[in-house]
């Protein structure tokens, strides 16, 4: 297994759909823009499959996918939410 981190919340809806869960987010600055990246545990083989399969064209459960991706806009959205409030406190 490794630690794998994105900001592609496409991928990351994918992966979810794939079977990967979600183990969190964690927030990175550059300058004043913030970047959230979402975080899976993940076979390294299965996780260059996958990522062939994303790029290469895969086709998903349509609502399978939008309900993931929901829930990544919703992961993505509480990760900066805390990151200022962190700021802030």
């Amino acid at each position: 297994m490794i630690s794998y981190a994105t900001a592609d919340s496409r991928l990351a809806a994918f992966l979810l759909t794939r079977g990967v869960p979600l183990k969190g987010t964690e927030t990175k600055y550059r300058g004043e823009e913030d970047r959230v990246m979402l975080l899976f545990d993940v076979d390294e083989d299965r996780l260059a499959s996958l990522k062939r399969e994303f790029f290469e064209g895969a086709e998903a459960p349509a609502l399978t996918l939008l309900n993931h991706a929901k829930s990544v806009m919703h992961a993505i959205r509480e990760a900066r939410e805390l990151a200022r409030e962190s700021v802030q406190n």
